[in-house]
């Protein structure tokens, strides 16, 4: 990019004039359209129970790719019986809310802990069972701004590994 500013057009705080003309070069770099996937997802604590909503228990998710770094947003899940646990209902794991969400240093694993007990009863059984599939992310996107590709990654099932 070449610029030929007229005298006084473009100048610094002390009232000196940019050369005429002035260059500068950049390149851009391929937009990313990719959408992260977890490629790992597995419970890091479970205290009491062998459902998964009371106070400290937690999974992680780990990701493909650097991701935002964001800890508010929701997370919505399904288990083996059905239970749901998603945005639109009282019941949907929101960080900041009733779950806790901390990223690893490299900012591509999510530790998500209860911190308010989360009683669901929609499915068979009270609780929500492991292992529970996670159905949606929103709000947690990759560096790009891209969502997850929940439905197509490689490991969405949280259980014990």
């Amino acid at each position: 990019m070449t610029v030929t500013p007229e005298a006084g057009e473009i100048t610094d705080i002390a009232g000196n004039n940019l050369a005429n003309p002035s260059s500068v070069t950049f390149t851009t770099g391929a937009a990313d359209f990719t959408p992260p996937t977890i490629v790992d997802a597995r419970m890091a604590n479970n205290l009491t129970t062998t459902n998964f909503g009371d106070v400290g228990d937690s999974f992680t998710l780990t990701f493909s790719e650097k991701m935002n770094g964001s800890t508010t947003g929701t997370i919505e899940a399904q288990d083996q019986d059905g239970t749901t646990m998603a945005a639109s209902t009282v019941n949907a794991m929101t960080c900041g809310g009733n779950v806790s969400c901390t990223w690893n240093t490299a900012v591509t694993t999510l530790t998500v802990t209860v911190a308010t007990a989360i009683a669901t009863s929609n499915g068979t059984t009270p609780g929500m069972q492991i292992p529970f599939n996670i159905t949606a992310l929103n709000g947690i996107n990759d560096v790009a701004g891209n969502p997850p590709n929940v439905l197509g990654s490689p490991d969405r099932l949280v259980d014990f590994e």
